[in-house]
């Protein structure tokens, strides 16, 4: 029986080596992930598609926290976070990158959902108030024309405001 040369081990152990790595480095694809935290840097994250596009952002900073979806233009369609008080956000853009539809709240818990217009004026505005709720419809000039809303003794009412937005009419739901 022959004996073995300790460099032809080595060489023969360092050739299956460089075999086995370069058949596993061919596979760059993982079926699924399991880890128990991710920490991110400020920027956070982009998740990109097959074609390198964005598709996703993940931003976790001391300025925000947000998540950004992004359409087949590379336009950021919807943002889900906090606005510049530290309360939620979600917003909603046209394909231009303009917001549509906009849904806050603040710090004492009131809520607001706006919709925008093509040039990203405030349309429409409903919005807790206190004690209650209000509807504010805007004109293409911005000047709010119809408001519906709770007057102070919970009844409701309504004013009618001419285009500059100056109140005409006003009646409320109390009765006499």
């Amino acid at each position: 029986m022959k004996k073995l040369d300790p460099r032809s081990v080595i060489i023969g152990f360092l050739v299956a080596v460089i075999g086995f790595m370069s058949m596993g480095a061919t596979n760059t694809t993982f079926d699924s992930i399991t880890v128990g935290s991710i920490k991110m840097k400020d920027e956070g994250f982009f998740l990109m598609n097959a074609e390198n596009e964005v598709v996703l952002q993940i931003m976790a900073s001391s300025l925000t926290n947000l998540t950004a979806f992004y359409n087949k233009k590379g336009q950021p369609m919807i943002f889900i976070g906090e606005n510049d008080n530290g309360s939620g956000l979600i917003e909603l853009n046209n394909d231009a990158g303009k917001t549509t539809v906009l849904l806050v709240n603040d710090k004492q818990g009131k809520g607001a959902i706006s919709v925008y217009n093509e040039n990203a004026e405030p349309m429409a505005i409903l919005s807790s108030d206190i004690g209650g709720g209000r509807l504010d419809i805007r004109n293409k000039h911005a000047q709010t024309v119809i408001k519906l809303l709770m007057t102070t003794e919970a009844d409701g009412g309504i004013i009618l405001s001419d285009r500059y937005g100056e109140a005409q009419w006003a009646k409320t739901g109390k009765r006499e």
